[in-house]
């Protein structure tokens, strides 16, 4: 079965290099689109333009944490699946706003909320938000309309840097991990 990933960089050149790494795994469909990343840093929500792409492969995901980890400029890059694990630990939102503006403000309220780590706005209004199960039910209140939610896997240090962003929020001193 073929996985959907899903990564971010930052500037074209990068883009190109993850692009090129893309497309050395076999059996590749893209997308690529600019977003508005929202997340929390020196103590406060930023946010700044980024390159999503998403591929489709059937290579294992540790291959395709390898290639694309490989290419990848961020320390920390954001290189998730999609799964199918219901108990899993590691979530990936998707809801509709209406407006970038509303899905905007909708972002900065879950980050500042320390509910989600990362939210990620689209030009339609669109926003992906990642997550802990932890923290779940409080971005369903306070979201307060249905998040299409798909279990994630992805690159460790991303999803350790998940559970530690929403760890306050989800209400636990312990690790989700």
């Amino acid at each position: 079965m073929a996985l959907r990933v899903t990564t971010t960089t930052d500037t074209l050149e990068a883009e190109g290099k993850l692009i090129d790494a893309i497309k050395a795994l076999p059996g590749t469909d893209m997308t690529t689109e600019t977003v508005s990343s929202f997340y929390w840093w020196d103590g406060g929500v930023q946010h700044d333009d980024e390159r999503r792409i998403s591929f489709g492969s059937e290579r294992l995901l540790d291959d395709i944490l390898a290639e694309v980890g490989k290419a990848h400029n961020y320390d920390v890059p954001m290189i998730v699946a999609d799964g199918s694990d219901a108990a899993s630990l590691y979530w990936k939102g998707m809801l509709s706003v209406g407006s970038a503006d509303g899905a905007a403000a909708l972002a900065d309220r879950l980050v500042a909320g320390r509910l989600v780590a990362c939210a990620q706005v689209a030009s339609d209004g669109s926003v992906a938000l990642k997550t802990t199960a932890k923290a779940k039910p409080a971005v369903d209140r306070m979201v307060g309309q249905p998040v299409a939610w798909v279990p994630i896997e992805g690159n460790r240090p991303y999803l350790d840097w998940l559970d530690e962003e929403t760890r306050a929020a989800a209400g636990s001193e312990e690790s989700c991990a």
